[in-house]
């Protein structure tokens, strides 16, 4: 049961952390935003490709931040097809 409480007291501070860095970025004008990056491996000793996520964190100015989603938005809009 200890463990469990340590455990949910790890979480606990973790997102206090987490909060107080998110607010400080904010206050600073920065927007941080993650996102999980596949990679793959293959040759070596190993015939099989390895395969393993990473975690990215950015932090950018607000503004930067939509001219980001916006031009995501128009490439998923071309790999889609677009509009006709």
């Amino acid at each position: 049961m200890s463990e469990f409480i340590e455990t949910m007291t790890e979480q606990r501070n973790a997102r206090k952390r987490m909060d107080a860095i998110l607010k400080e970025c904010a206050d600073n004008g920065y927007i941080l935003y993650s996102r999980r990056i596949r990679f793959c491996t293959t040759g070596g000793v190993d015939p099989s490709p390895m395969i393993w996520w990473q975690a990215e964190v950015r932090a950018v100015p607000f503004g930067d931040f939509f001219k980001l989603v916006e031009e995501h938005l128009k490439k998923q809009e071309n790999a889609d097809g677009g509009e006709d």
